[in-house]
């Protein structure tokens, strides 16, 4: 598969998260996620991105979070 093929599809299947496909387009995307394994792996991919980037910023925020805690601790 060729990096504009994958570009391709990246984009579809952000249109199919997204809700935004024709029903036709729908189907088809449907019917290809069943037969195509390594499509099915990219929509995995994709579909999983929203949960680990929202995961690492919580993350994120809790490193601060304590950081301030402990600054605020040792001031006391």
């Amino acid at each position: 598969m060729n990096e504009d093929n994958i570009r391709d599809d990246i984009e579809l299947l952000e249109r199919y998260l997204a809700g935004r496909l024709s029903v036709d387009e729908k189907k088809s995307t449907d019917k290809r996620l069943q037969l195509d394994v390594e499509f099915n792996k990219l929509y995995k991919t994709l579909k999983e991105l929203p949960n680990v980037t929202r995961q690492t910023h919580l993350e994120g925020i809790l490193r601060k979070l304590r950081k301030i805690e402990n600054n605020d601790s040792k001031g006391n």
